[in-house]
């Protein structure tokens, strides 16, 4: 069966035998599928885990903004009523400028009333003050910076660590004051120091776990710090500016301080639009950061992994490791037919099916070649008999014909006596080589050629002559459609090699049989080639006046036509030689009787 046909046959009746090795691999198949099985839960479990995660974070932003809502709850309280009082006075400031000394007294009166604040006064457009709880009449500020502050309706907070109003760092609420048209006619400044807001905390006894809970205005300027304004700058975001975080809705993001290490910010709205306050947390306390997600998504995946690999082994437990056991077990018998017999307490009932059906035949295989032997060895047996019978039978042809050539008066009788005896000879020897070849179909042609060229040699000795006789044989093999020729034209073509037999003008006549291996031609065919040669000149053996018949040649020429080859005869320098050159031929299906015959052979 041709190769390529029984790779097509592989590939159609195994799906992938022609792709990759690997893959061909029930347990690798069978995980690959497991795997695309299982692989949109565990996409769905990783998209759950990922929902659950970032709604845990959600959540604790969440308590985070609300964390640093309560830690600035006593900023948030004091800046909103100062902010309120400021507001207050800037409406009722208008009504109160007939009178500055009553004025004065009532900003006086505030600031004892209100023991966060440290002063409060109103300075008109130029930025002379013009009443308020000290230094009434004194210039606070550049015009520019008070027609600035007049013209703000929004109002303003600020930080400053040293004033002219107050010698200490205080926030300052700076309101707008308007007349009845509306028109600015200077500002409203009421001044808190930094250890008020402290104070407020402390008695509340607010605790938060931020690193640091910072109050800023809209310009990005802090205002208070739990821990200091002295080092604030190595605390706030290294990668954003605090003016660029006002925002009325509460954010939360990651970022590194400006000290190189990572934080986690809040920023809340104190007063929308004016005061805001920034949170900052440690990463390790709260939120779940990149490793997090990296952990909970690690596991949907470690599972699914798991599962394949417990597949695997499962497969490789309960199938692939019987079709092994069951695979060696065809290996050895194919080599070695003997069969392999394993424990299948432990194996499948469909795979204990199998390994039974191949137990049952291989018995029947082992019993069918046992039986071919059998009838090998008895036709073998036949086939000996059959041509020692028959070599017997031609030996007795052959004694029988030399015992009429004894009897035989003419001459011309005996030399063809001679001649029918010599070819029943070559037949009997062709089957005694037969019968005692340990193969049957074939013959060591080599050998065959020497032994009958001998026994002509001896036959054909002529009393009072030395004939030099040589033989030269190279190994070969044939079939015994073609040893049969062979051997028949040999024992023609050198029976009239010794007959025609001449004298050379130096030496003794010869004869010589050559047989010998051709180099091979493009087809790879093995060619033989067969050369009988003999000496020319007078003839050694006296010719009888008689007509030659030429029936030599006539079998010779069938002989060749049966080998399927090409003769050749020459006459050159003293020497004449005849020769063949044939193909070695092997054993085909004859259509017609359907028994085995050589395909180089022809009917002669």
């Amino acid at each position: 069966m041709p190769r390529c046909f029984l790779r097509r046959a592989t590939a159609e009746m195994v799906p992938g035998a022609l792709g990759f090795a690997r893959l061909d691999r029930l347990g690798v198949r069978l995980v690959l599928l497991l795997g695309l099985a299982l692989l949109p839960v565990g996409i769905m479990t990783m998209m759950q885990t990922w929902r659950v995660l970032s709604e845990a974070n959600r959540r604790v932003d969440s308590s985070l903004l609300g964390e640093s809502l309560n830690a600035s709850a006593v900023e948030r309280r004091v800046i909103t009523r100062m902010i309120g009082l400021a507001d207050s006075l800037a409406l009722n400031l208008p009504e109160m400028m007939d009178d500055t000394s009553s004025c004065s007294a009532y900003m006086v009166r505030m600031v004892r009333d209100t023991p966060i604040i440290n002063f409060a006064g109103f300075t008109d457009t130029t930025g002379q003050l013009v009443c308020g709880s000290q230094r009434v009449g004194q210039q606070v500020a550049e015009p520019d910076v008070a027609l600035m502050f007049s013209n703000d309706t929004e109002g303003s907070v600020r930080v400053a660590e040293r004033t002219a109003i107050t010698d200490a760092a205080s926030i300052l609420i700076r309101k707008s004051v308007r007349d009845a048209s509306m028109q600015p006619i200077g500002y409203v400044t009421l001044a808190l120091p930094f250890n008020s807001v402290t104070l407020e905390r402390d008695i509340e006894g607010n605790q938060v776990n931020a690193i640091d809970i910072l109050t800023f205005d809209s310009q990005g300027i802090p205002l208070i710090s739990d821990v200091g304004l002295e080092t604030v700058e190595k605390r706030i975001p290294a990668n954003r500016a605090l003016v660029n975080l006002t925002t009325d809705t509460g954010i939360v993001f990651q970022d590194f301080d400006k000290a190189g290490r990572e934080r986690i910010y809040t920023v809340v709205p104190l007063v929308p639009g004016q005061v805001y306050t920034l949170g900052i947390w440690s990463v390790e306390t709260w939120r779940i950061g990149v490793g997090g997600y990296v952990a909970a998504m690690l596991f949907p995946l470690l599972m699914w992994l798991a599962s394949l690999a417990v597949a695997y082994i499962a497969v490789h437990r309960l199938v692939i490791r019987h079709i092994r056991s069951l695979r060696r077990n065809i290996r050895t018998f194919a080599a070695t037919r003997r069969i392999r017999i394993d424990d299948g307490r432990d194996v499948p009932a469909e795979l204990r099916e199998v390994m039974d059906a191949f137990s049952q035949m291989t018995e029947q295989i082992l019993l069918d070649e046992a039986d071919q032997e059998n009838l090998l060895h008895e036709k073998d047996v036949l086939l000996k008999e059959v041509h020692h019978r028959v070599k017997n039978n031609l030996q007795l042809i052959a004694s029988m014909t030399n015992m009429q050539i004894r009897r035989a008066q003419h001459g011309e009788t005996k030399f063809m006596l001679r001649r029918l005896q010599d070819r029943v000879m070559g037949l009997a020897t062709v089957h005694r080589n037969l019968y005692q070849a340990a193969v049957l179909s074939e013959v060591r042609a080599d050998t065959l050629i020497s032994e009958l060229a001998r026994q002509l040699a001896n036959s054909s000795i002529v009393p009072g002559k030395r004939i030099d006789f040589t033989l030269e044989t190279e190994p070969v093999l044939l079939y015994p459609d073609q040893a049969v020729p062979l051997s028949l034209m040999l024992t023609e073509a050198v029976t009239n090699a010794f007959k025609y037999l001449g004298q050379p003008e130096t030496g003794n006549p010869w004869v010589s049989v050559i047989l010998r291996k051709l180099e091979q031609d493009t087809s790879g065919a093995a060619k033989i080639e067969l050369i009988i040669a003999n000496s020319t000149g007078p003839f050694v053996i006296e010719q009888q006046n008689q007509a030659v018949s030429g029936l030599g040649s006539q079998l010779i020429s069938a002989f060749v036509m049966q080998l399927g080859g090409v003769s050749s005869a020459n006459e050159d320098n003293g020497v004449y030689s005849v020769g063949v050159t044939f193909e070695t031929a092997d054993f085909t299906d004859d259509p017609d009787t359907g028994s085995n015959r050589s395909s180089g052979s022809s009917a002669g």
